[in-house]
């Protein structure tokens, strides 16, 4: 067919009975750009190299465990939004792994948990590794942060060496404060007056 064609009917290619305008009973090459304002797969959708997806919602379906399925790595170079999520694994490995692919000393992975009101976001509370020394054997810390005054400040880390570190806030006397017995298996140092209260 050359030039302009108009057809008044539906067109079947591999089939006699096209059930739209064009109807393809088998597989389809493009080189060039697809444009559709809508596309429904009633099968597989395979996706290969660069895709950019914008505006993409998707509906879960009885036979799909979720509206997005990925096998492998999802990486994204901005922020992914999730609304309720559930992360399930069968395997003795890492459900979520979080990865900061800068190798600086003190390059830090933090997971921020935040709350939206009418007028601002805040940051509530934070759990950031730190990556302390960057050649073998790599040392990092655990640092725990929470929201005081209106700034996300550090309230305690544990340290490569194992040991816990609390940092005390305009609102709480002590460093540390324990209600109940305590036991030290080893030496207990303390620095400065210390009281004792009972027996």
């Amino acid at each position: 067919v050359a030039g302009i064609s108009i057809f008044s009917s539906n067109v079947g290619i591999g089939t006699s009975t096209p059930g739209a305008l064009l109807a393809v009973q088998g597989t389809g090459l493009f080189t060039g750009t697809l444009t559709a304002p809508n596309v429904i797969a009633t099968g597989t959708l395979t996706v290969s190299g660069l895709s950019n997806l914008s505006g993409f919602i998707s509906s879960a379906s009885s036979t799909i465990a979720a509206p997005l399925q990925i096998a492998g790595t999802l990486q994204a170079s901005s922020s992914v939004s999730l609304a309720t999520t559930t992360i399930t694994t069968n395997a003795d490995s890492n459900a979520l792994t979080l990865r900061n692919t800068r190798s600086a000393t003190n390059t830090q992975t933090q997971l921020a948990f935040q709350v939206t009101g009418a007028t601002s976001t805040w940051t509530t509370s934070a759990i950031t590794s730190q990556l302390t020394q960057n050649y073998d054997p790599a040392q990092g810390s655990l640092i725990f942060s929470t929201l005081n005054a209106g700034l996300l400040s550090e309230a305690g880390r544990f340290t490569n060496l194992g040991g816990l570190i609390v940092v005390a806030s305009s609102t709480i006397a002590n460093s540390l404060n324990v209600t109940g017995p305590l036991s030290a298996s080893s030496t207990l140092s303390v620095a400065g007056l210390a009281s004792q209260y009972g027996g």
